[in-house]
């Protein structure tokens, strides 16, 4: 009971996480460039969506508030909803700290390197990282 209790405000102390602390897979193993809205892409629109989240005892993001979403009404929020919960995070931070139960505030960055369009022989390329 005393090592749950020690274990459990150990956590409880741990500092907030950042995408720097720690690495963040995608748990189908596809790219996070498959979320990027759709309206945006046919708009050529990039946007970022600010979220905090806690890592859950299996290392999945849960509980996530969207703090900021740039630009509004592109589907951004949308996306950032569905991939969030795809989200896998080390089980230990670069501290050395177990990550269950921190929070993490991170930036998702939707961008693309082109736009489909008569004049444009290039094909677009989407991205979507965290910072």
């Amino acid at each position: 009971m005393i090592v749950a209790w020690l274990v459990m405000a150990q956590i409880a102390t741990a500092a907030p996480l950042t995408p720097q602390d720690v690495e963040l897979r995608h748990a189908r193993r596809w790219p996070f460039s498959a979320y990027y809205p759709d309206q945006a892409q046919r708009m050529g629109v990039a946007g970022d969506v600010q979220a905090r989240c806690l890592v859950n005892d299996k290392t999945r993001l849960e509980n996530c508030e969207l703090l900021s979403v740039t630009p509004a009404g592109r589907g951004f929020d949308d996306s950032a909803k569905r991939l969030l919960p795809d989200v896998v995070v080390d089980s230990v931070a670069k501290d050395g700290q177990p990550t269950a139960g921190r929070s993490i505030t991170l930036t998702i960055e939707y961008r693309s390197t082109g736009l489909r369009s008569a004049s444009s022989s290039r094909n677009p390329s989407y991205s979507v990282v965290f910072k």
